[in-house]
């Protein structure tokens, strides 16, 4: 054709055949035109064409300005560029131009171009001068963009030249510039083993001429395959040589395919292989000589196995089920009918089972906790029918009912279907639910048989709405005193409704000592606090909550000495008592005068256990242990009340003066009284205040009459006698009669000598760490003291009878340590001895509180080196129980390393090495560890290069090359989180890193294997003698995980179809389109 703008020839969109034939022996050259197939027409106009745009059986000349694109081959095994046939052939020379064959379609793996057809070349007559080549290129040729569809998997692959039993060529003194993509179409000329290569091209003058291509001109169509240059040390495949060599040749170039294994496996439902002998198959092609049965193929193989057409012994009648194959490794998949093995051979080994079932229908029962149900199964309608026969009456079930199923506490609400993914047979995580099953009529029966397989059941419950009680009582824990507090009014719960309960802590004087529920699979008491957590079942739930004495809250008991008048003749006896045990009480027989009458209960005799009140009294079933009113011998359990008893006494007679002495400063506090035997009528004259040597007196020890001091005379408003103001003697005559008891009570002062204030401190270091509290409001703040003398040391107060009035405050010791008891002097030297009197003084007498270890809260540590180094001091070091490792180390002892050595790290004595947040352990040793100097002995720390992947499960994984067994590889993310710590592999420097987030940066650092890391700690935790700078390493979201190919639902269009490393991920598809 002339030079000037392209021509074209483009196929009519209703025309279906080759749009030009070469007929044997005929020449055709093709110049400066583009032959168009028209596809988008074709397609919009429902064609389907079945021709090339160029069938070739003579001789086809591609010339520059050449382009042949763009035709759709539909439903035949023609090429859609260049079908070459027999002995045709192709001579592409673009000269100084260029030649294009692209953006053609065709089906069922053949190419655009195709010389499966063509005369091999082996077959071609030689000469000495010429051998016949199917397809030689020279210059720019370009024959890409090509594809086929494979219409039984629907997936598209590249196909642009196929060779047949042929390879490409380049003439003598020629160049070739182009690009063009080849597949074999035979699949016995694929390579057998990972060393075989099958031939693709040759050229003239090769050993002689220049290499006339560049091996990345050419490329191979289909996925796992590449194209080499030969390898002298590697094979050819049988069938693909040149001369017949048997290793390949320098310069040529080879289609190179990894072989894999293969392994295909019929199988029961229940996994086990189906012995070959009961399987028959139709035909010779495609089947099984095994099972299982395991071959291996060439990445790029089509791959094809027929379903067995039948079974025969145990297996007859079985069906297809399904295939099992795994995704991630091949694009082989089960194809039409189902079942059938069709598809490409991947880039994995490929392990496929396919299952066979009984043609029945199995129903499996989940009832979820009720009674268990066993596997009901029948034949379908169609084991039963003869094959190709109709069924003469509608089909019926021959199982019956549908079982109902029963559990406690619970309404049945309907079997509903579930798909059972982890083949347990239970409905539970991970299964899909499904649909209610309700079966036929009413009663409900089995539908009809009419599809083989499994049926999976699980039942649903509603729970039972009856309402039950839950009911609650409150005891104590003494067996020997039972106490009923009483019972809380009770409350309904539906069943499996969730309950709580919590014990009382208004039970004045008791705290929560254990609690049981009945029936005790009800729930669970928390044995610490008492909570309770049950639920409710279909009779209803008690619950016993016992409580134990508190030993911290006491109740006073107060016994008072009266007269009938009301008036005190003896001090009041106090004291106080935890809840439950026993006091006594009885008459004071030193009481001169006064004989005992009676004695009653004023305040604590009665309880109140009345929901929701919580008070025992006296009168409590076994409170009272002796009450002898004849006596006035009493004897009780103490309630959680306070308890007042009065004991009242009559005068011995009328002509008796009865004298008493108080404490002026506290009421009602007698001392001491005395009873003298006076006529009435007879005169009083200075009777002085008995003194010290008498009985009275020596009860007057530590107080005097003074100014302040005063006197009442009794009955009041009497006149028969008064008080001397200086010195307190009596004078007056005895009364000839009177009204009431002849009395003179005297208030006498406390004699400042004998008298001293108390204070409380804690003692001087190292004997203070804790803190005094107040005393308790309302206590006495002074003592009386002893003179020294004998009686002095008799009626001096002591520290135990401060204490019981509750004088002595309370104490609490810091956390590791305990009190240890109060002490005379500051220094803790003295300890005070509770039973001995209390010295007098002018000055305030001050108590000391001793704190000290607790020895059950402190450890003893030891410290050592192990080799190439030495400790300093300390060796030992006493610290608290629960201090950790990170707590003592400004304590630590230094470390001193031998000479090209470096201090590495602390370890235990099993060599685990210490973190911040490792305890301390009692008695343990921990060793001072070393390590080479880096810098002496040439050890190069950071020497990796990190990066980041996807692993097969879409999960992303750092690869660190460069690595060093023992050495310790830390990755932490950007916010200085550690979120691995690995050791390098001890064969080879590769180390992996699984289980990262895909789209993240990371840090990576090596250190050596002293390093010391923990995941979840931040970098700054990381200890080591040589640690590398942080690399940043990036692990991507798309790697090997996206294909590209024909869109089946857009004619023209191509699909990208990509797994997502993170199902959750959002992705973001950049796409460059480029337009002629």
């Amino acid at each position: 054709m002339p030079a000037g703008p392209a021509k074209k020839l483009i196929r009519k969109d209703n025309f279906a055949g080759n749009l030009i034939d070469v007929p044997a022996g005929k020449t055709l050259t093709l110049t400066n035109i583009e032959i168009n197939g028209n596809k988008a027409a074709t397609d919009t106009a429902g064609t389907n064409v079945t021709g090339a745009l160029v069938k070739v059986e003579g001789q086809l000349n591609l010339k520059a300005g050449t382009t042949l694109k763009d035709n759709k081959v539909q439903g035949t095994a023609t090429a859609s560029a260049i079908d070459v046939e027999s002995n045709g052939k192709v001579v592409a020379n673009s000269g100084t131009g260029d030649i294009s064959i692209t953006g053609n379609e065709s089906d069922n793996n053949v190419s655009a171009v195709s010389l499966a057809n063509a005369k091999a070349i082996t077959e071609h007559t030689s000469t000495a001068t010429q051998i016949e080549y199917p397809f030689t290129l020279s210059g720019n040729v370009n024959v890409t963009g090509n594809t086929t569809t494979d219409t039984t998997t629907n997936t598209t692959t590249n196909a642009n030249i196929g060779l047949g039993a042929n390879y490409l060529y380049i003439p003598k003194g020629a160049k070739f510039t182009g690009s063009v993509g080849v597949n074999e179409a035979d699949q016995s000329r694929l390579p057998t083993s990972n060393t075989e290569g099958s031939t693709v091209l040759d050229y003239a003058g090769r050993g002689s001429e220049a290499l006339p291509y560049s091996i990345g001109s050419i490329t191979a169509d289909k996925s796992g395959q590449t194209i080499a240059p030969g390898n002298v040390a590697q094979q050819v495949r049988a069938g693909t040589t040149i001369n017949g060599e048997a290793n390949q040749v320098q310069n040529v170039a080879y289609l190179k395919a990894p072989v894999y294994s293969f392994t295909l496996n019929y199988a029961d439902e229940d996994g086990n292989s189906i012995p070959f002998d009961k399987m028959s198959f139709s035909g010779n092609d495609h089947i099984l000589l095994a099972n299982p049965y395991t071959t291996s193929y060439a990445a790029g193989a089509n791959i094809k196995y027929d379903l067995p057409n039948g079974f025969t012994g145990n297996y007859a009648g079985y069906v297809f089920d399904r295939v099992d194959i795994p995704s991630v490794v091949t694009t082989i998949r089960s194809g039409t009918p189902s079942g059938n093995i069709i598809g490409t051979m991947g880039t994995n080994p490929v392990n496929i089972t396919v299952y066979f079932k009984k043609n029945v229908v199995r129903y499996h029962f989940d009832t979820q906790g009720g009674n268990a149900i066993a596997n009901m199964e029948e034949n379908t309608v169609a084991s039963t029918t003869t094959p190709g026969t109709i069924p003469t009456s509608t089909p019926t079930t021959i199982l019956g009912p549908i079982p109902t199923p029963t559990k406690y506490g619970y309404v049945f609400d309907g079997w509903y279907t579930y798909t059972d993914n982890n083949g347990n047979e239970k409905y539970d995580t991970g299964d899909v639910d499904g649909a209610a099953f309700t079966g036929v009529g009413n009663p409900a029966t089995f539908p009809a048989p009419t599809t083989a397989g499994n049926v999976y059941l699980y039942a649903k419950w509603t729970p039972d709405p009856t309402l039950h009680n839950f009911t609650v009582t409150h005891k104590n824990s003494n067996v020997a005193l039972p106490i009923d507090f009483g019972s809380e009014p009770p409350v309904s719960y539906s069943f499996t409704q969730p309950i709580s309960a919590n014990p009382l802590a208004s039970i004045t004087g008791y705290i929560f000592n254990t609690g049981v529920l009945n029936p005790y699979i009800a729930g669970t008491v928390n044995t610490g606090n008492g909570h309770v957590d049950a639920t409710m079942n279909t009779t209803g739930v008690d619950l016993t909550y016992r409580y134990k004495v508190n030993p911290n809250v006491t109740f006073t008991y107060t016994i008072h000495h009266r007269d009938s008048a009301g008036n005190t003749l003896a001090a009041d006896q106090s004291g106080t008592l935890n809840a439950e045990q026993i006091f006594s009480s009885q008459p004071d027989t030193s009481i001169t005068g006064y004989n005992y009458t009676s004695f009653s209960i004023v305040q604590g005799g009665h309880e109140n256990l009345t929901y929701p009140n919580y008070k025992t009294g006296l009168d409590s079933t076994g409170f009272i242990t002796l009450n002898d009113q004849t006596t006035g011998q009493f004897s009780a359990h103490m309630p959680n009340q306070k308890v007042e008893i009065t004991y009242i006494y009559t005068a011995d007679s009328s002509n008796n003066l009865v004298r008493r002495f108080y404490d002026r400063e506290v009421a009602n506090s007698v001392l001491a009284s005395s009873v003298d035997g006076i006529a009435p009528g007879s005169t009083i004259t200075n009777m002085q205040i008995p003194s010290a040597g008498s009985t009275v007196g020596d009860r007057l020890y530590g107080y005097i009459w003074d100014s302040n001091s005063t006197a009442d005379i009794n009955p009041a408003g009497s006149s028969w006698g008064s008080v001397n103001p200086s010195d307190g003697a009596l004078n007056g005559a005895m009364p000839l009669s009177a009204t009431g008891p002849i009395s003179v009570d005297y208030k006498l002062s406390r004699d400042p000598s004998k008298w001293r204030a108390i204070n409380f401190a804690v003692a001087a270091a190292p004997n203070n760490e804790g803190s005094v509290s107040s005393v308790m409001l309302g206590a006495p703040t002074t003592f009386l003291g002893s003179d020294g003398s004998a009686l002095g040391n008799t009626k001096a107060d002591t520290f135990n009878k401060l204490s019981a009035q509750g004088s002595i405050p309370s104490t609490s010791a810091n956390r590791y340590y305990k009190f240890d008891g109060w002490y005379m002097d500051a220094a803790a030297t003295i300890p005070v001895v509770p039973t001995n009197p209390l010295p007098s003084g002018s000055l305030p007498l001050t108590l000391y509180a001793k704190f000290v270890e607790d020895p059950s809260m402190w450890i003893d540590i030891n410290f050592a080196a192990n080799s190439n180094g030495s400790v300093g001091t300390p060796t030992t070091l006493h610290k608290p129980y629960d201090y950790t490792w990170g707590q003592i180390q400004s304590d630590l002892p230094s470390t001193i390393p031998v000479v090209n050595y470096n201090f590495a790290n602390w370890s235990d004595s099993a060599n685990r090495a210490m973190t911040a947040t490792t305890p301390l352990v009692n008695h343990a040793t921990y060793y001072a560890n070393f390590s080479k100097d880096p810098v002496t002995w040439g050890l190069t720390i950071g020497s990796i290069v990190p990066t980041g992947h996807l692993g097969s499960d879409g999960s992303g994984e750092i690869r660190i090359n460069g690595t060093t067994p023992g050495n310790v590889y830390v990755i932490s993310d950007k916010n200085g989180k550690i979120v691995a710590v690995v050791t390098g592999e001890s064969v080879g420097s590769i180390t992996n890193v699984p289980n990262l987030i895909p789209g993240a940066h990371y840090d990576v650092q090596e250190g050596t294997p002293d390093t010391v890391a923990t995941v979840g700690n931040p970098t700054s935790s990381v200890t080591g003698s040589n640690i590398s700078s942080p690399i940043d390493t990036y692990v991507p979201t798309v790697d090997n995980n996206y294909s590209v190919g024909y869109d089946p639902d857009n004619d023209g269009m191509a699909q990208i179809i990509i797994n997502p490393a993170d199902p959750d991920a959002d992705l973001r598809l950049s796409m460059k389109a480029e337009m002629w």
